[in-house]
This record gives structure tokens, sequence and C-alpha cells, in this order.
């Protein structure tokens, strides 16, 4: 029996996952606390929201949060920006006496700030006339002239090159004083559970010697992991074993002009290994999380019991004849909606199925569970 396939498969998808290391993270609040948990970015990473086991979804803003981050460190941090009343989640490139962020606009366009030493403030660094902010925050260096524009050409309005020019800056005002890149500016997480469900599959095969198509319930159930960056959007792979199932409804046949009648029903029965690759994304949510998800999958038939049933009319019993379909490999596509529940870290998914050879739309639905 092919089906043994599986263990192989289903062992290193296991092992993948039990190597990632769980995320431990963590917000400091405004007053001083720190929480631990697991973080959700969400309107633009302006907001951050905490999740504790046992415990209600805390959202926080910029004004209610100091830092969040995980076990690499501050992801973003909270700055006020040239004395605005509303500070913002920045994301920390540089740290030295002069200190680089970076963060969005009200447009979602990237910006880049300045942080003086021991000020509580941040200056932008407008990509139109990025000259000012500098000669604000940075002077007295001589191997950078601000007052020429070719600065502008040197160092242009990008991550790498402005964290090149305010390390030149510090090495050139401060000496003594390092300066230090964060460790990560993002992070991700892993997650890993068990699916199962049922499904009903539909074949697009059309011909005069086939009956109407039977819709038959089947199952299927496996091994998912979804990995996640802290924002809304994760790739989930599965594993999964599927049972296929369907047929057509006996329908009369040529049998030679003989006294009885022939009738002829087709029988569909085989298993799958589904491998999905699917993008996915997760709409804001406190406590239920929908989501959506697409992507290509592959699949590899085994197990075929699938059958051609002729019965003559005089006869008691029919007469099987097994189908023999070459194919073994099939590419398609997956789509599908679904909910995160939180207590316990359930999920509900009902999904689309569409593969190209042989033609095939399943519809399935699925309840997961994670670990």
């Amino acid at each position: 029996m092919r089906a043994v396939y599986l263990l192989p498969l289903l062992t290193l998808f296991a092992g993948t996952v039990a190597a990632q290391k769980t995320s431990n993270d963590f917000v400091i609040t405004s007053s001083g606390d720190t929480l631990r948990g697991q973080t959700v970015f969400s309107k633009r990473l302006q907001q951050i929201q905490l999740r504790q086991p046992n415990q209600p979804v805390q959202t926080f803003s910029a004004s209610q949060a100091a830092a969040y981050g995980d076990e690499t460190g501050p992801i973003r941090v909270s700055k006020r920006v040239d004395h605005q009343a509303n500070p913002k989640f920045l994301t920390p490139l540089l740290n030295g006496p002069v200190s680089l962020y970076s963060g969005e606009n009200a447009e979602g366009e990237l910006r880049f700030f300045l942080q003086p030493q021991d000020s509580a403030y941040v200056i932008e660094i407008q990509p139109r006339t990025p000259r000012l902010a500098y000669l604000r925050v940075m002077p007295g260096c001589e191997k950078l002239d601000f007052s020429n524009f070719g600065i502008e050409s040197l160092y242009r309005y990008n991550t790498g090159s402005l964290q090149h020019l305010v390390q030149t800056y510090n090495a050139c005002r401060y000496p003594q004083q390092a300066s230090s890149s964060p460790v990560t500016i993002g992070g991700y997480r892993t997650q890993f559970g068990v699916k199962a469900g049922a499904n009903i599959t539909r074949f697009t095969e059309q011909s005069v010697i086939l009956g109407k198509q039977e819709s038959l319930l089947s199952y299927q159930a496996g091994l998912y992991l979804w990995i996640s960056s802290k924002r809304a959007w994760g790739l989930q792979t599965e594993v999964t074993y599927a049972k296929i199932k369907s047929g057509y409804e006996p329908v009369n046949v040529y049998n030679g002009y003989a006294t009885y009648t022939t009738t002829r029903a087709i029988e569909i029965d085989y298993a799958q290994i589904q491998i999905p690759l699917l993008l996915r994304y997760t709409l804001p949510g406190i406590n239920w999380r929908p989501y959506i998800s697409v992507g290509p999958s592959y699949s590899f038939n085994f197990n075929r019991k699938s059958a051609e049933v002729f019965q003559d009319s005089d006869k008691a019993s029919p007469v099987r004849k097994p189908i023999n379909i070459p194919i073994t490999n099939n590419i398609g596509t997956a789509a599908g909606i679904g909910l995160l529940l939180p207590k316990p870290k359930l999920s509900i998914e009902g999904r689309v199925d569409y593969t190209f050879d042989p033609i095939r739309v399943a519809l399935r639905l699925d309840v997961g569970l994670a670990f």
C-alpha cells in the first residue's frame, strides 16, 4: 500500500516545525510594565495587539506603549516627531549618539528619522530636502559637507545609505561611543497544527456514456505549518491525506443487440497526498480572526480502486473492471476562507481545490487545532 509514503513526509514536516523556536513577544507599557505574549501588528504598525493565554486581547497605541518586540529585541519604539502631540511607533535602524529610525507617513510611504543625542524627539528626514535635517542634527563633522548638494547623491534616501551616513557621523564626532544596529527589525513566528475534515468532489468529464454524477462525502486529515510575520501576511503549507470518492450512476450501453440490457456505472475511489503552498492574509480582529488563503497545490495519487461496473439484466451480480489511469501527479490551485478561534487554538476553514488533469473541483471543510 502506497500510503506508507505519507509517514516520512509527515515525519520530516513535524521535525522541521519542532526545530522552530517559539516567539516570546513583549510590550513595554508607557508606565514601564513589561507584558509578554503574542503580538500582532495592525493599522500600518501603529497599533499592537497583545494576546495572552486565558486573557482578553489588549490593544496598544504609541501613546500607551514605549516599545514592543520579541526575544531578539525591540521591533518598534514609541517616539515623538518634531514635538508633535501624538507619538508614533518607529523601527530602530541604528542606535548611537545620533540614532536612526524608519516609519510610515499618513499615506503609508517610507520615511526616516534622526534622533539627536539626549533628545526626547526625532526629526523627520524629508526625502526632497534631506540636508535640512542633516544640518540640524549632525553638525561639526569635516568629513561630511551637508552644504553640498552632492551629499544627497552620495547618501541616497534608503536604509543602507542612511545607516552608513549616521555611522560615519557618529564615528567622526563621537569616536569613543559605538553605534550598533538592532538584531532584527521584524521577526516571524511559526505555528504547527493538525487538521481534519470532509470533502465532496466533482469531475468535469462529460460523455454520452456516463450517467448522472453522484456527490459522495469523503474525508481528509493531515498536518499544517503556518509561518507568519507579525503583520497580517503569512505562508501556510500542509501535508494532507485525502480520500477522493465520486461516481456516475448507471446508464444503458450497447451490448451487441443481446436479448438483455446492460448498464454501466463508474465508481471513483482513490487516495491523494496533497501539498499546497498558500499565501494567507489574516484580517484584523479581536477574538475571532477571519483569514483568506490562496496558492498552488501538488498532489500524488495512489491506492486506486476506481472501477467500471457492468450489470446485465439477466444476471444477479455485476462485473467490475478496474480503471487504469496512468496519471499519478496533479497540479492545481486552492483558495479558501477561515476563522481563527482563541480558546482553544481552533480554526475552521472552507476551501475549494481545483486540479487540472483530470479537471476536478473539491469543496472541503476542515477543523484545525494548533499546538
